[in-house]
């Protein structure tokens, strides 16, 4: 589990090797540093927060929304959703939309794990959300857990971008609201999921998750599904020596891999 503090967040992109991206990444793509901390903070802190009045909420966190469903494999799903300003790129402060997944922190969070046999990705209800000939499959504990939140993070966003007066007052991309997803370990896992599927449902936003040790999600038809999603981008900061950023090791590797030597993470 990541109990992470600011020094040891600053460790871990101390000892950053070179970026190995699955494919090649624009520069302009590449999450800025202080994006970053502030996901991974989000990331640790969701193990701690239990209410949107928590101590443990981060103090750059404005508006905020707290989610836990119970999944039927006995496990829960807590998500936070919410915004933060931040100076952008052009030097604008704007608001930025995230949602952030708690990793495994319950017993029954295991069984989640466990179930790594590859499945459709379905509703709650056990519809396929990509269709029955889809051959897209993913991690069955992730997807039912990813799935379990999902409308609700889908409510959430859409509230925060309409009671926005202007696309300029929000981090926008190509004119596109950008979402952010983040999450550690089976956390990170989920937010993959509902990246991607975030990504496809409504071409008009721009997604980029960032997860911090987060396992492989898919099989191939998955990867080649979300890569060329072109309003979705993924990176995965792992420690290099850990071993669930590997696993399961028939999946297939998604995203751009940022890998670290840092122990801490």
């Amino acid at each position: 589990m990541m109990k992470a503090t600011l020094p040891i967040l600053l460790a871990f992109f101390a000892t950053l090797d070179v970026a190995v991206p699955q494919s090649a990444i624009p520069f302009c793509d590449i999450p800025p540093l202080e994006l970053v901390l502030k996901l991974s903070i989000l990331s640790e802190r969701m193990y701690d927060i239990d209410s949107i009045d928590s101590e443990h909420v981060p103090d750059f966190v404005d508006r905020t929304e707290l989610f836990k469903e119970v999944v039927d494999n006995g496990g829960s799903s807590e998500t936070l959703v919410g915004t933060f300003r931040m100076v952008d790129v052009d030097g604008d402060e704007r608001e930025h939309i995230f949602f952030a997944l708690r990793g495994s922190d319950e017993n029954a969070d295991w069984s989640a794990n466990r179930d790594f046999g590859l499945s459709k990705m379905v509703s709650p209800g056990g519809s396929p959300v990509l269709g029955q000939s889809s051959p897209v499959r993913v991690h069955a504990g992730f997807s039912k857990a990813a799935f379990q939140v999902y409308d609700d993070i889908d409510l959430a966003v859409h509230r925060i971008i309409n009671s926005t007066t202007t696309i300029d007052d929000l981090a926008h991309k190509d004119g596109k609201p950008v979402i952010y997803g983040t999450g550690h370990s089976k956390g990170g896992g989920e937010a993959q999921i509902i990246s991607a599927y975030m990504a496809h449902l409504y071409p008009d936003l721009s997604v980029q998750m960032v997860n911090f040790g987060g396992p492989q999600v898919g099989n191939e038809a998955f990867k080649q599904w979300a890569e060329r999603l072109d309003n979705l981008s993924t990176f995965r900061f792992v420690n290099k020596n850990d071993l669930v950023p590997r696993l399961p090791p028939f999946y297939a590797k998604c995203g751009h891999l940022i890998p670290s030597s840092c122990p801490d993470l």
